[in-house]
């Protein structure tokens, strides 16, 4: 028979003094019950909801990192009960900020992947260099030295502008994906668009100080699309999506707060517009060296400059597939045979990468 200091019981009282509007009482019968057996995800859950009636945000925040890793789908559901910390405004005389993003000293080399070691090689070749690898420019350079794909972002904004209504997507089109870095707020939804003929196997991975964990798993078929939600542990700052079966398929993101951010073009350009006026520290990030920080001042009405400069020598990235000069691969993708037997015929190529390196 249940004790009267049964776990259980103390989590049946707590969600009928709930049901009564007696708080207090609640939260004191859960966290006993929690103390008795803090497996039962269910009180954690209904915790972190007395903790939101209570105006205790950050009370609730601990219960949904307490949820993450044992019941993600309670984690995100009490995540999106949660009042966000970022307010919405309306911002009527806002200043704004541009700048250029560059870089100096040698520009380090892209990664090469053999298609070889992937599935849908025939198919995967429409976008390669045409000795059996597919490029990846980690770090793309313009002629003048501007740095593409640098997520730009403002820190430290309470409140203004909303953030666009508009979903992002990733488009997976010749086992690419045109968009290598994308900036996210926690809890968006992203819409991966699979256009080609053949399943990816996308996977999500979040970087946090603690080292890097695997999260969502789910096969995208062919032709098909799905709806993922980037939801992060609170401490994260960026993750990974990426195909495991044809790694060279991933983009890169930057957790941001607020909607101020942007990411440069092809050469390093970028503006953020409505800023509410204020000075805010600025971090320009990407993923394979170390972060750029600066300061502005916006002011009413007008516009200010901020430019970044990165040093290719401080490049943070291990190469696992950079045999693009021995092409060690070279006499199994020469090979015309299927593994299974057969001619094999690749497809045409589409877009033939070559590179080149730049001169510093």
């Amino acid at each position: 028979t249940l004790g009267y200091d049964h776990a259980l019981l103390r989590y049946n009282r707590g969600l009928s003094f709930a049901k009564l509007n007696l708080i207090e009482e609640a939260i004191q019968e859960l966290e006993l019950s929690l103390k008795m057996d803090p497996r039962n995800v269910k009180a954690d859950y209904n915790l972190g909801l007395l903790y939101i009636k209570q105006n205790k945000a950050d009370h609730a925040r601990k219960q949904v990192n307490l949820l993450y890793t044992r019941n993600n789908d309670l984690a995100k559901k009490l995540f999106d009960s949660i009042r966000p910390k970022y307010k919405i405004i309306s911002v009527d005389n806002g200043g704004s900020i541009k700048g250029r993003v560059s870089m100096i000293g040698k520009v380090p080399s892209p990664r090469f992947f053999p298609l070889i070691a992937s599935p849908n090689l025939e198919y995967c070749n429409r976008i390669s260099d045409g000795k059996g690898h597919r490029i990846l420019f980690d770090f793309t350079v313009s002629e003048s030295r501007g740095f593409k794909d640098t997520v730009v972002k403002l820190i430290g904004i309470p409140k203004g502008k909303p953030f666009s209504n508009k979903i992002q997507k990733m488009v997976m089109n010749r086992c690419h994906t045109p968009k290598y870095v994308i900036g996210a707020h926690n809890g968006e939804t992203l819409l991966l668009e699979n256009k080609d003929p053949v399943r990816h196997e996308v996977v999500a991975y979040e970087f946090t100080d603690r080292g890097v964990d695997q999260r969502s798993h789910r096969p995208v078929d062919a032709n098909t699309s799905q709806v993922r939600d980037i939801f992060v542990k609170g401490d994260t700052e960026n993750f990974l999506i990426k195909c495991n079966l044809h790694p060279f398929l991933q983009s890169r993101g930057m957790i941001v707060d607020n909607p101020y951010y942007a990411i440069t073009d092809e050469e390093g350009n970028f503006s953020i517009k409505d800023i509410p006026p204020g000075t805010y520290k600025v971090i320009a990030w990407h993923p394979f060296i170390p972060n750029q920080i600066g300061t502005i001042t916006i002011e009413p009405g007008n516009q200010s400059t901020l430019n970044f400069e990165f040093d290719g020598a401080n490049v943070q990235r291990k190469i696992y597939n950079d045999d693009w000069q021995g092409y060690r691969f070279a006499p199994v993708y020469d090979s015309k045979e299927n593994f299974y037997g057969g001619a094999r015929i690749d497809d045409p190529i589409e877009v033939l990468q070559v590179y080149r390196e730049l001169k510093d």
